[in-house]
Parts: structure tokens; sequence; C-alpha cells
């Protein structure tokens, strides 16, 4: 299923409300669907243009226009 940035962030602040004491946990992404393998996630959320599965374009890249984003990229 696919979700968009706000119902992300509304079910992680839902989260945090339900259980604060997760504030200090570190934060994971999984590698595939089915859980074969993690990775923390370790800089900031960055606005992209996602183009397909391995076509990423970054703001800073001079050719993307901000009007062109369309994706939150989390690590």
């Amino acid at each position: 299923m696919e979700i968009n940035f706000k119902m992300y962030v509304d079910n992680l602040n839902r989260l945090l409300e339900e259980k604060p004491e997760i504030a200090n946990f570190i934060v994971l992404t999984s590698k595939d669907d089915e859980g074969n393998g993690f990775n923390i996630v370790n800089y900031s959320p960055q606005l992209v243009v996602y183009s397909g599965y391995d076509e990423v374009s970054f703001l800073s890249g001079g050719e993307v226009n901000v009007s062109d984003l369309n994706a939150v990229l989390v690590n």
C-alpha cells in the first residue's frame, strides 16, 4: 500500500503520542517487503523527484525545479 507524506507523519505522531518512551529510539528502514535486512536512518528527510524504482533526482542537482518535487526521501 502506498501512503502519502501526511499519512506517514500522522502515523508517526500517533505512535509517539501513544508511546512517548520511544522518542529516543533509533529509526530503521527495511531492505525489502519481507524484512530480509534493515538499515539505520542516518540522514534527515529530503525533497526529491521520484521517477521510478532507481530514479531519484535531488533539488541540489541544478536541473530539478521545486515544482517538479514529488517525494520525500527518508534516507
